[in-house]
């Protein structure tokens, strides 16, 4: 006769049994995405191509973490990030941000690339970069790299307006020097926009440190979800659970561009923008003298309604409405102003960005 002890360790048993078994295995994935991520070494300098050389142990971006302190590093001045392996029209690439690939503010810098499990390093030029989405693409520039990023698979991306919170995530990268470490977590929320630069990014809880900028964060396909780009730290300077990527779909297109010129050009509306408390809407708060919005006769004080299409309920959505739109484009712009609703055609203007102080 079972006592009632006896019955409870079998249930128990039972019940941890079962949930181990039901637990997830990704090691084919990891096998099959970590092959194609890389290390982008930058040092002030000419550098040594296609040798094996010492390492870089600590190379902190300032732009991507804030405020961990800054570590003396082994050799020139520089940095270190990660990057991965796509293809654009049957071309093979190396995707990573900006910050890294223009470390020392892109002067006198070499860029170095080593893959897994291979100490061969690798001479790399960037084709194009854009700092406002912090995204950059890289090519080799030796036969023996070009040889090697031949034989590496590229990565796929993921759609990620699919992309929900919830969503098991992972990413692949150096942090603080530490070599092909992966990490796991899920989305955390979506459809956000950087304070800085209204880039879309997703939101995860996936532990990323320095070294991991620029590289993949892969749903559990092994397609590329978003490209690392900065977190939110405590004092200590490690992760507290709040990092943000580049959204995959936002990159596939600046990639491209950035492949075909080498540069992201901008439209811009010439406008500053906040929430009314008491309405509940977004309201214009000031119009660039002589901009585009001013000559096409709107005001302070109107309420935006749609632009390009899209609906504007939230101040992001201003963000979304102008993605991929290029200076001299017209777009439509509704407004409500003393209850009555304004519609206008608007020619945008040039973008320029201009860096935070």
């Amino acid at each position: 006769m079972w006592t009632s002890l006896t019955r409870a360790a079998v249930v128990l048993s039972v019940v941890l049994g079962s949930s181990t078994s039901l637990a997830h295995d990704f090691s084919n994935v990891i096998a099959k995405v970590i092959s194609s991520v890389c290390r982008v070494e930058t040092t002030a300098g000419v550098l040594v191509v296609d040798s094996i050389g010492p390492r870089i142990q600590q190379n902190p971006f300032d732009k991507f973490l804030k405020p961990l302190p800054k570590a003396v590093p082994q050799q020139a001045p520089g940095g270190m990030g990660s990057c991965f392996v796509v293809s654009v029209n049957n071309t093979k690439y190396l995707i990573t941000n900006e910050h890294v690939a223009y470390a020392n503010d892109g002067k006198n810098i070499a860029i170095s690339i080593s893959f897994h499990n291979d100490p061969k390093r690798h001479s790399a030029e960037v084709v194009g970069a854009d700092k406002i989405s912090d995204i950059a693409v890289l090519e080799m520039t030796t036969a023996l790299g070009q040889k090697k990023l031949k034989s590496v698979p590229a990565l796929s991306w993921a759609d990620s307006d699919k992309a929900l919170p919830g969503q098991e995530i992972f990413a692949i990268g150096h942090p603080m020097g530490q070599e092909w470490t992966v990490t796991q977590g899920i989305i955390s929320a979506t459809k956000k926009r950087s304070m800085n630069t209204w880039q879309e990014v997703i939101q995860s809880d996936v532990s990323i440190n320095q070294g991991n900028s620029g590289g993949p964060m892969f749903n559990t396909k092994g397609k590329v979800v978003g490209v690392n780009a900065f977190i939110f730290a405590a004092n200590g300077g490690g992760s507290i659970g709040l990092n943000f990527s580049i959204t995959s779909n936002g990159a596939v297109s600046i990639v491209k561009e950035l492949i075909l010129t080498g540069k992201i050009r901008r439209g811009k509306i010439g406008v500053s923008f906040g929430i009314d408390p008491d309405l509940g809407r977004v309201v214009v708060n000031a119009i660039e003298q002589d901009g585009p919005m001013d000559k096409a006769g709107f005001k302070a004080g109107d309420i935006l309604e749609r632009i390009n299409g899209f609906d504007i309920i939230f101040p992001r959505h201003i963000g979304k409405s102008m993605d991929g739109v290029k200076p001299n484009e017209d777009i439509d712009i509704q407004v409500l102003r003393d209850g009555v609703i304004v519609l206008n055609s608007v020619t945008t203007g040039e973008y320029v960005y201009i860096p935070p102080s």
